[in-house]
């Protein structure tokens, strides 16, 4: 196979990987708001949570602070108000990780392991750093840079270690 073709390849399972976890995040916030606020959901809001909430799914640790006027009205101490959430749900993770997996022995079986799995890598880093950059919220905050590295590596380590275990095998 062409290695033009395993490059295309590998990119477009690094775009359903994370298309399909940022649905994953998106689809229950969306009904959440449809059903418990009876009215069209506005993309606006729901796309900094779900962006959020993908981010922490793959490993970013997020530093929470809620606003006054919620700390207020719920009657929580002010010093309790911000704290880290690093606690991952790792279905997300897990996910993108047998996806990654599966594309780099896919890419290696093909003849081309690490120009595959490198491919997919940087189109899922490009991915994350467009989550990263668009859905920033006060309330739960990510370091730019770990949004970016973190989601990426959840990607290019099981996509290596899969292509270089094809590529010895062989």
């Amino acid at each position: 196979m062409y290695r033009l073709t395993i490059v295309l390849l590998a990119a477009f399972d690094a775009v359903i990987a994370a298309v399909v976890g940022l649905a994953a995040s998106l689809a229950p916030l969306t009904l959440l708001w449809v059903f418990g606020f009876d009215g069209l959901p506005d993309l606006g809001t729901l796309w900094p949570a779900a962006g959020t909430v993908w981010q922490l799914g793959h490993l970013v640790p997020l530093a929470i602070t809620l606003p006054p006027e919620y700390v207020a009205a719920i009657g929580v101490d002010p010093a309790a108000a911000s704290f880290p959430l690093s606690l991952a749900p790792l279905a997300f993770a897990g996910f993108t990780a047998v996806f990654a997996a599966r594309s780099g022995r896919r890419a290696a079986d093909a003849g081309s392991g690490l120009v595959g799995a490198g491919a997919g890598s940087v189109v899922f880093a490009a991915i994350a750093t467009l989550v990263a950059m668009s859905a920033r919220t006060d309330v739960a905050v990510a370091d730019p840079a770990l949004a970016i590295v973190l989601p990426a590596l959840v990607f290019a380590v099981p996509a290596v270690v899969a292509a270089i275990a094809a590529q010895w095998d062989d």
